[in-house]
């Protein structure tokens, strides 16, 4: 095997930046050419959709030089998450035209090979080296002459092709893991919406009545007493707040607001948690987030934010906590909810909130069915994330040299 040398690409891409667009020629009715903007870049791929899809009508202007081709390689250049919003252009995005404050990267010739770049690009290196270069203040940004300085490894530009091509292959297996992911989950939530609704019933209870209730007929709550700033300590008891509530259960990794144990037992005794608590969000706009506690999360007392809940005796605990991050639930806080720019909601909301309470057989089933549907995410979940883990062990040893493809 020969050495490996590192050479800055911009000697070995043609590199350009989008047209310094006039906003007010946008439109969202499909005339002109639509757009490529910052917005429609994630990790690994290009989105658009009826909030983010703008077009461009100047039929005057030649703007031939923007346009995009297949395969090309596109990074957006500021914000928080930049180095690490790039993708590849798909021949169904096509006809794209490039604006400003987006870099679109081809190779320029035959030493190096543009899906070799784009694992490249994809890499932790690139994001590394974004980070070490990008501006610090105001909002983030990295420029051309940045990107044209990138160093990559020259590997012989077959061994280059056999490299891009066994990480591509894990990049189809991420895709397809991905796309089934959203495949279930949207399985799911329709499920859940049958279910909890009473549109699909089980045969055996066909005949029985279904009900609503109000929720305090099915579970106690309680709200987070609000503490104050001045009273949080660096020990104590841990204090809960809706940043720990995380994919459904606590982190509490990062919280170091406690308050003492003499305050604790002389005032909010009565607001610990306990395990099996169900807690949601109820501010933010990621309110309704759900979570359950566990017994490694103890001791912690609430906050002002939370809610957690507790089943009554005609309630089955898991019913129950299905029903909690539900978009039956959220659909009726969403008619309810104050506050704008900050929404809220507290105990006197869900008092107008009703819950389907079939028989504790009915209820046991329909949580059964809907564990099983969280089941089968979640274990595509962990295939997904160990895929992922693969790719990166195998592109560190691969884009380093320490293991050649022949």
């Amino acid at each position: 095997m020969s050495k490996i040398e590192k050479h800055k690409i911009g000697s070995y891409i043609e590199q350009a930046t989008g047209f310094p667009f006039e906003s007010s020629k946008f439109n969202q009715e499909q005339n002109g050419i639509r757009l490529l903007r910052g917005i429609n870049i994630t990790r690994g791929r290009l989105r658009f959709d009826s909030d983010n899809e703008m077009y461009y009508d100047d039929r005057e202007a030649d703007f031939s030089k923007f346009h995009l081709a297949e395969n090309d390689i596109v990074i957006s250049m500021d914000g928080s998450l930049v180095g690490r919003n790039y993708a590849m252009v798909n021949s169904e995005f096509l006809p794209l035209l490039l604006v400003q404050r987006v870099a679109r990267i081809r190779a320029n010739g035959t030493n190096l090979d543009q899906n070799y770049l784009y694992q490249f690009i994809s890499s932790d290196y690139f994001i590394k080296y974004v980070d070490s270069v990008k501006t610090s203040s105001g909002i983030p940004h990295i420029s051309s002459k940045q990107i044209n300085e990138f160093e990559v490894p020259f590997f012989p530009v077959e061994e280059q092709k056999g490299i891009a091509e066994i990480l591509s292959t894990y990049d189809g297996a991420i895709d397809k893991l991905s796309k089934l992911i959203v495949s279930k989950e949207k399985q799911k939530k329709g499920l859940m919406q049958n279910l909890l609704t009473g549109k699909v019933r089980f045969k055996e209870f066909n005949k029985d009545k279904w009900r609503e209730f109000p929720l305090s007929d099915a579970a106690w709550y309680q709200e987070g007493p609000g503490l104050r700033t001045w009273q949080f300590a660096k020990s104590g008891i841990k204090v809960i707040n809706i940043t720990n509530i995380v994919d459904g259960v606590l982190d509490l990794s990062k919280t170091d607001r406690h308050i003492s144990l003499e305050e604790f037992n002389k005032t909010y005794k009565h607001f610990e948690i306990q395990a099996g608590d169900i807690v949601i969000a109820s501010s933010g706009n990621s309110y309704c987030k759900h979570g359950v506690v566990r017994e490694c999360d103890l001791p912690l007392v609430m906050n002002t934010s939370v809610i957690r809940f507790k089943p009554l005796e005609n309630c089955d605990y898991k019913y129950l906590n299905q029903f909690l991050k539900s978009p039956f639930l959220k659909s009726q806080i969403d008619i309810l909810i104050t506050g704008g720019a900050q929404p809220n909601f507290g105990p006197a909301h869900l008092a107008e909130i009703t819950i389907p309470l079939p028989s504790i057989e009915e209820q046991q089933k329909i949580a059964q069915a809907l564990k099983s549907a969280d089941d089968e995410v979640s274990n595509l979940k962990t295939q997904l994330e160990n895929t992922k883990l693969q790719k990166r062990g195998l592109m560190q040893q691969l884009l380093t040299g320490k293991i050649r493809v022949k």
